[in-house]
């Protein structure tokens, strides 16, 4: 995946908010479960979830290769007030050579992971955003699985699919407090047309015997 260049890029020159504005269920879970700390969005697309975690007082880094992602999230960005932007901080960047600086109290990778080129990079994505976790802290992951096949409406999307099994077993040494294996049914407003994708969510909290 090059610089800048998303899967989802010709979906946000379209319109101005591809994704919605609700975050995630498993990010509001984490908000209540965390309640305050610092967090890495990987692949943070138009920033749906940061916003959301910075108006509850979280400070968040919010990685995204897209820059069409990015303008559709600076935008909305534009409308909040000045001590909400100033918690987060938008990087251009590809995840899978992006360093983290430090630890943080929860790491996201939601709607990313299938994204990525290949295992490979899944599992090096993965690695360092466990690392840069902190004990006792939380990540969060959402991704597409091969449960089912990308829907004709999808077919500019080049996925890398894994079964939701793996997930679980990245993180079979935390402590996983949620985990869906299930079916989403969603239509964007490009579209407007209803379609599945098989999907794995899953909310894990890094324990103190967890070895890096």
């Amino acid at each position: 995946m090059e610089m800048g260049i998303g899967q989802y890029d010709s979906e946000y020159t379209q319109c101005q908010c591809f994704w919605g504005t609700n975050p995630g269920k498993y990010v509001i879970l984490l908000a209540k479960l965390l309640q305050s700390g610092r967090v890495l969005d990987l692949g943070a697309g138009e920033g749906k979830n940061a916003i959301y975690l910075a108006e509850k007082g979280f400070r968040v880094t919010a990685v995204e290769c897209s820059s069409f992602a990015i303008k559709n999230f600076i935008g909305r960005m534009a409308t909040l007030e000045e001590d909400i932007r100033s918690r987060i901080e938008v990087i251009q960047a590809n995840v899978i050579d992006y360093v983290p600086i430090g630890h943080y109290d929860a790491g996201i990778a939601y709607g990313l992971l299938h994204c990525l080129p290949n295992v490979k990079a899944i599992q090096e994505v993965l690695s360092y955003m466990k690392e840069h976790t902190s004990h006792n802290g939380y990540n969060v992951v959402v991704a597409l699985t091969n449960q089912k096949k990308i829907p004709r409406v999808q077919n500019y999307l080049k996925p890398t699919l894994l079964p939701a099994d793996y997930f679980r077993d990245v993180y079979k040494n935390w402590d996983i407090l949620t985990f869906e294996d299930s079916t989403l049914v969603e239509m964007h407003p490009t579209s407007r047309t209803i379609h599945r994708h098989g999907i794995c969510r899953i909310l894990a909290r890094k324990v103190d015997h967890e070895i890096v």
